[in-house]
């Protein structure tokens, strides 16, 4: 939730190369497989479809099938180039509705308490400020030490401040493209509940003194008693630049 903005797996599971008339090469096909290795595939064709099924706790994938059902994924629908991955999710509203229900089935939501947002566990997730960050980070951001980036919310009803990394560095956000995550607030927050937006520079392990640009967040929303995504009222667009000196800046306020 911290670092992606949700419970899901968006993998991508298999690409093939299509010669002048629209017919699969031979021996061109790939697909995902366990650990996000790429391995040419050597499975079965349905018709012309090659027949995969995940294998993984994370929707990776084999090419040896044993399960009867059948499910045909249109291809139709890809992520626009300037957009966060979860973008597949926002266009497809029922997933935030099936992941939430996930989640509960497995026995994987803390109690509901008054100190629920302070605590890492994952909550209700109608309780999440939904989120994409736009930032660039200056210099090379990988390896033992980085830098990234949280983002913080204050409410109308005091100064408390949450933080989407809820505290751990390392939960912080790392890479520069848009980039979804999640802010745990108390239960029963409404969009009018909310006063302040703020980016915050995190340092993990030794500080390269990279600055970090924040230049949009293109997206925020709560989950409705249904499960599903309310409409956006969050966004914002500008450039502010996060530093050891300048680590917090404010970048919306009501």
């Amino acid at each position: 939730m911290a670092r992606w903005g949700r419970t899901t797996d968006i993998e991508w599971i298999y690409a093939v190369e299509l010669d002048a008339n629209g017919e699969r090469v031979a021996g061109s096909d790939t697909y995902q497989a366990p650990n996000h290795a790429t391995l040419q595939f050597k499975g079965e064709y349905e018709g012309d479809h090659a027949k995969l099924q995940t294998c993984t706790s994370n929707n990776n994938l084999c090419d040896q099938v044993d399960d009867p059902m059948r499910f045909f994924l249109s291809t139709l629908e890809t992520r626009p180039a300037d957009q966060a991955r979860e973008a597949v999710m926002d266009a497809n509203p029922w997933t935030y509705l099936v992941m939430a229900k996930e989640l509960i089935r497995e026995g994987k939501i803390e109690a509901a308490a008054p100190n629920a947002p302070a605590t890492p566990e994952v909550s209700d997730q109608r309780n999440y400020l939904y989120a994409v960050v736009k930032k660039t980070t200056e210099g090379a951001n990988t390896g033992a030490s980085w830098v990234g980036v949280a983002l913080g919310v204050r409410l109308t009803s005091g100064e408390t401040v949450y933080l989407s990394h809820h505290v751990d560095p390392t939960w912080s956000l790392q890479r520069d493209d848009p980039a979804a995550t999640t802010v745990e607030l108390p239960a029963g927050t409404t969009q009018d509940d909310i006063a302040e937006i703020t980016a915050r520079r995190v340092v993990v392990g030794t500080d390269s003194g990279a600055a970090v640009h924040v230049t949009g967040i293109q997206r925020g929303f709560l989950l409705g008693t249904d499960y599903l995504p309310q409409p956006s009222f969050l966004t914002w667009s500008g450039d502010m630049t996060l530093t050891a000196d300048q680590p917090t800046a404010v970048l919306w306020r009501r």
